[in-house]
């Protein structure tokens, strides 16, 4: 029931993105959303990840989250 739950999702969200909209969760992007924040942003995906890189070169601050890696990854 779950994997056709995420299934769903997944299919409603890229609809939305295919259509121009955007994505949001109650609570955040976070983990949830986050494996589709590199196809809503596209190249500008790479931007945010520089920074975030730049600002937590050891990945401590929300690893896994908005679709950065987990640690130590």
């Amino acid at each position: 029931a779950i994997a056709l739950y995420n299934r769903i999702w997944d299919m409603a969200i890229r609809a939305a993105i295919r259509e121009g909209g955007v994505i949001n969760e109650h609570h955040g992007v976070g983990l949830k959303l986050g494996r589709i924040m590199r196809d809503l942003y596209g190249p500008a995906f790479g931007v945010l990840e520089s920074i975030k890189k730049t600002l937590d070169p050891n990945n401590i601050m929300n690893p896994g989250k908005m679709g950065f890696p987990g640690k130590g990854i």
